[in-house]
């Protein structure tokens, strides 16, 4: 993301979708954050991965959570998750666009051993490093040999993690959604797949937060009335807090924090 930042960081709102139009074009390239995109010019798409799990017997029945992250500038940047069940002690898991090629990558994956919803020392989970490279890959996963203590690494630590998720939104298919701290902060955006979409915050402190986020319609200009946006508060302070956002949960009110969109 520095690199985005060195070359974008003096525009604002629909200047910097300007600027970076062809990394923004390339959705494969962007990875989460359409507001800082990386490595400049996208010329290394991601890549699709498959995994196949072997030896969760002790885990049969039970969902389990694969995904892809790298490290980088000192945080973990997650890039594609799926949850799939395990059945006679396997699991098949398809990753589309999970792997950097010009990135070592993990796959870890997470059972919520303890039921909690957040990833922590209670949990079983499994890492495996992959060295960078480009093209489609198929890796074995097996329980054994992957079992790690650090897999929480991807998944969102146990501290104050805040996980904002949205399902239903079908009738937004491939539109970004925005979400920010109505009182300044951390800005994240996810794109809408299958309905569903995801973002996360990291490093919150306990406490409320209020928050808006919005659907872009393709101008990256903040308008109610053509955009659809909502405002939510949160409590943080369980180590990690989910939120659920649904179309009904749309509203008014959502632009303001999000002026740094709008054309100067």
């Amino acid at each position: 993301m520095a690199a985005c930042r060195a070359s974008c960081e003096q525009y604002t709102g629909a200047r910097v979708a300007a600027q970076c139009a062809d990394c923004i074009a390339l959705a494969t390239c962007t990875h989460s954050e359409i507001l800082c995109i990386d490595a400049g010019p996208c010329d290394k798409p991601l890549a699709d991965l498959d995994v196949e799990g072997t030896g969760f017997t002790a885990w049969n029945g039970r969902s389990i959570r694969v995904g892809t992250a790298f490290h980088a500038d000192g945080w973990w940047q997650d890039v594609r998750h799926a949850e799939v069940v395990v059945t006679d002690g396997t699991f098949s898991a398809s990753l589309p666009q999970a792997l950097r090629p010009d990135q070592d990558m993990v796959v870890a994956g997470w059972f919520d051993t303890d039921g909690n919803g957040w990833c922590s020392s209670g949990d079983a989970t499994f890492l495996l490093p992959l060295e960078s490279g480009a093209g489609v890959r198929l890796v074995e996963f097996d329980a054994a040999a992957t079992a790690s203590p650090d897999g929480c690494n991807v998944f969102g630590e146990p501290y104050d993690t805040l996980f904002v998720g949205g399902s239903g939104f079908e009738a937004h298919e491939g539109q970004w959604v925005v979400v920010a701290e109505s009182r300044g902060g951390e800005v994240h955006t996810g794109r809408i797949e299958r309905g569903r979409f995801e973002v996360r915050f990291d490093w919150l402190w306990s406490g409320s937060f209020e928050l808006d986020w919005m659907i872009d319609d393709g101008d990256w200009v903040c308008e109610e009335g053509t955009d659809v946006g909502g405002k939510f508060s949160v409590e943080i302070g369980a180590p990690q807090t989910n939120v659920s956002l649904a179309p009904a949960d749309a509203g008014t009110g959502f632009c303001a924090p999000l002026d740094f969109l709008a054309t100067p």
